[in-house]
Formats: structure tokens, sequence, C-alpha cells
């Protein structure tokens, strides 16, 4: 992992690279691996700096990392802010999983049942349900 920061780390320096944001991206999920999470959480900042407008699922994802790094410091409140936002425009099951988490741990009960229900009825569950129905016909 030090040899892929060192790399990436070059990479930025020479400014020649179209997607800078993807660098710094794989410089966050790098740090994250070595549980280096606030250096992490900063190349995961600096992405969403870099992200064009046109591509909003990227900042999303974006979003979904600084949240669920956040989430594994067990730093529940600034987790909120990322996994809210992730949630409301692009959820993902983890994102909305670790929302639940951090509302709950910040004794916003209420709350993280609205986010539990409106999982429920996610199109990203009605994918897994269907995966899991084919599995058990393949079972049969």
């Amino acid at each position: 992992l030090d040899e892929a920061i060192h790399a990436y780390s070059f990479l930025v320096k020479k400014k020649q690279i179209s997607s800078p944001e993807i660098i710094r991206i794989n410089m966050g999920n790098a740090y994250y691996n070595k549980g280096q999470y606030n250096d992490a959480i900063k190349m995961y900042r600096m992405a969403l700096d870099l992200i064009p407008q046109s591509k909003k699922q990227l900042g999303y994802k974006v979003c979904s990392n600084i949240g669920n790094t956040f989430v594994k410091m067990g730093d529940f409140r600034r987790a909120l802010q990322s996994l809210n936002e992730v949630v409301t425009n692009g959820p993902d099951t983890r994102s909305s999983l670790n929302l639940i988490l951090c509302l709950h741990y910040v004794g916003r009960f209420e709350e993280a049942l609205q986010v539990f229900r409106k999982m429920l009825e996610s199109p990203i569950l009605d994918d897994i349900n269907k995966c899991s129905t084919e599995e058990k016909k393949c079972d049969d």
C-alpha cells in the first residue's frame, strides 16, 4: 500500500493526468486500508473538490466513503452529514445501514426508523431479493 500511495502521489504532482479525482479516491482507499483514516478522509475530500458536476454519482460514492470512514473511526456525528447526503440523493444499502446506526447512536430513533423504512422500499433491496430468489431456484 505504501508503494501505491507513493505512485499516486507522483502522478498527482505530475499534473498530467486526465482524472485526478480518481487518483485521490484511490489514495483515500489505500490510506483507509492501512487504517490511516484521517488521511483517507483528506484524500476523499480533495477528490470531492475535483469531481465535476456531470459525475454526481461518483460524488455520492465519495461522500459514502467519507461517511463510512467516520463510522469506522466511531465518529458517528461527523458521519451523519455525508451519509445523509448519500442516502437522500444516491442511496446504497451500506450507507443506509450506517446512517441508521449513526442516527441510533446519537439518539435520533424516529429518523433512524424513517431511513430504515425508506431503505426497505429501495430498488436496491428489490435487486437483492431477486438475486436471492433466483439462487433458491438454482438450489432446488
